[in-house]
């Protein structure tokens, strides 16, 4: 009975040994099943590939798209997401533009990428205006933007926007030498001129009137001088507008402070006060803003004539002008050598974004 009752035993347990290795032989390929089926959740999240601040050139910007793009080739399915922060300090005429179009549209056009694998959106306000640029595996959602600030333009003094001055350009205009042909064509047009002349006194013998009385109307004619003088007053008014002048409106007791800066040796001084005046005239009689709450205020030396637009809360100082520092003398050598190095990295930068 004892020997019986101990084979029960040891064959129940031989069994249970059986069972139990079988189980464990079994869990680690359904894990290794499970993880070919469905990757490890840190794969299928969205990393930050780079990061810049601030506006860069073109030449800065387009190497770190460059290998944005060629890292976004060598994972065929993943997606790329360029999200754009405005910076705290941004004026609302930058904040309003969509400023991610310049490396949206290289990455769309040098770059030939797929548009349905690049996307770009703006993420908020950070202290700095910031560009990150993602990648995310396919199927993985957008990252969202993070470590963003609340900005609100209400009671403090703030920076509309900049704009520009042009003045058409003062230098004689180059007279090239025309062959003989030239005399040839004021020959016959001397013929022309009196075979109307004479079609003239024709008609007038026919109708009885003096050939004297019949004159062709004489039209002012109007040089093209005239015509981009005129067009360049047009352009140097563009920031005497209406959204300025609402932006001024829209914070009770603000008033209007109007920088302008130019190099005083390059440029009249005379007449760029008088296109800022005519401006705040306009401020003052098109759009309704009043004239004691207009601040003007020239700021110094600038390499091109440039003006800030700025909105000062009530009681609030005015802000303070940054002129640019005067570039010290070169010798005319050194300026050769200067432009050259210049004209060089401009067209490396042309070439390299898909020009000639």
């Amino acid at each position: 009975m004892l020997n019986r009752a101990l084979t029960g035993i040891s064959l129940r347990l031989l069994i249970l040994c059986v069972l139990t290795l079988a189980c464990v032989s079994q869990c680690p390929a359904q894990q290794a099943s499970s993880s070919r089926e469905q990757p490890a959740r840190e794969d299928w999240t969205a990393r930050l590939f780079d990061e810049y601040r601030g506006p860069l050139g073109e030449c800065d910007e387009g190497a770190r798209l460059d290998n944005f793009a060629i890292e976004l080739q060598n994972r065929p399915t993943a997606k790329g997401y360029i999200i754009f922060y405005d910076g705290k300090w941004d004026s609302p005429a930058q904040i309003a533009m969509p400023r991610y179009e310049r490396a949206l549209g290289y990455l769309l056009n040098t770059r030939s990428m797929d548009g349905a694998r690049v996307m770009a959106f703006k993420g908020g306000f950070r202290e700095t205006q910031t560009t990150e640029l993602w990648i995310a595996p396919g199927g993985a959602p957008a990252p969202e933007p993070i470590n963003t600030i609340t900005v609100s333009l209400t009671g403090r003094t703030y920076k509309f926007g900049v704009d520009y001055f042009y003045f058409p350009s003062d230098e004689p205009e180059i007279v090239y030498e025309v062959e003989d042909t030239e005399t040839e064509i004021e020959e016959d047009a001397t013929v022309e001129e009196s075979s109307a002349s004479a079609s003239v006194e024709e008609q007038a013998d026919i109708s009885g009137i003096s050939g004297d009385a019949i004159q062709p109307e004489e039209t002012e004619e109007v040089t093209e001088e005239e015509i981009e003088e005129e067009e360049s007053e047009d352009d140097n008014l563009s920031w005497a507008s209406e959204s300025y002048s609402k932006a001024v409106k829209d914070e009770p007791g603000a008033r209007a402070c109007i920088i302008y800066y130019a190099d005083d040796r390059g440029t009249d001084l005379d007449k760029l006060k008088e296109i800022v005046e005519t401006g705040k005239n306009l401020l003052v009689e098109k759009f309704g803003l009043k004239a004691n709450s207009i601040e003007t205020i020239y700021g110094g030396y600038s390499s091109s004539p440039t003006l800030e637009l700025w909105v000062v809360p009530r009681d609030a100082s005015l802000p303070t002008p940054s002129p640019q520092e005067r570039p010290a003398k070169v010798s005319e050598e050194q300026a050769g050598i200067n432009s050259e190095n210049a004209f060089k990295k401009a067209l490396w930068c042309h070439v390299k974004n898909g020009g000639i």
